[in-house]
């Protein structure tokens, strides 16, 4: 009696947890409510949860924007656009956050197609071109060309892989990086909110970075927001 007591009971509290969870705010209320940090906390969790859904960054870039907090939301804009890049509303919200410099701009640039869709026109266009030569020798001019585009297809899908798993840093808010990994160590140079760094090497709680102008120094992994890699 007593183990199926203590057994109602873990089964009682479960649901508790669970109808409690369900009838929790959801971020986007919160967002409306004008409650910006739980609303973040929200949409930060959703992001961590499904980091390929674009509309979590989106929001959760909005819901920085809103706070102040420029650099964190053109981190988060910047990784919904390389998921979502045709989208019109994060083109509009990245133009409320430019980047401070011209290096930063090109290293968080991305076309207007993702990866994914460029491999698929590739192989599309491979086969067809194949298929048709094939089936259709007395058109080959047109199957090169076919042939043709599904290579150079096939080539920039896996060139923008490769661009986008640069590991990159965004910063968050204004910072310096440092000689060496700690908080004390003389500052080499200074960076703003947005700027882009080249990922060059760890330490806990430290990366070693290139700044936009080239120079190379250690910032905290919390000063920064990783994109890529």
């Amino acid at each position: 009696l007593g183990g199926s007591i203590r057994g109602w009971a873990a089964r009682g509290a479960a649901a508790f947890v669970l109808i409690a969870a369900s009838q929790a705010p959801s971020p986007e209320a919160l967002y409306h409510e004008g409650s910006l940090s739980a609303a973040a906390e929200g949409f930060a969790r959703r992001a961590a949860e499904e980091p390929a859904v674009a509309a979590h960054w989106y929001n959760l870039g909005a819901t920085y924007y809103r706070q102040g907090m420029e650099g964190r939301a053109a981190a988060a804009w910047t990784q919904a656009r390389r998921l979502a890049p045709r989208s019109s509303e994060v083109r509009r919200a990245l133009r409320l956050t430019p980047a401070p410099d011209a290096v930063s701009a090109r290293w968080t640039w991305g076309p207007p197609v993702t990866p994914e869709e460029l491999l698929l026109l590739g192989a599309l266009g491979w086969i067809g071109g194949w298929l048709g030569w094939a089936l259709r020798p007395r058109l080959r001019e047109r199957w090169v060309v076919l042939l043709a585009f599904g290579g150079v297809a096939l080539w920039a899908g896996l060139g923008l892989r490769v661009w986008y798993g640069r590991p990159l840093a965004i910063v968050l808010d204004r910072t310096a990086a440092r000689v060496s990994p700690h908080g004390l160590a003389p500052p080499v140079v200074p960076l703003e909110p947005g700027s882009a760094l080249r990922v060059l090497g760890h330490a806990p709680g430290w990366l070693f970075v290139e700044a936009p102008d080239a120079q190379e120094g250690w910032v905290a992994d919390a000063a920064v927001a990783s994109v890529g890699g």
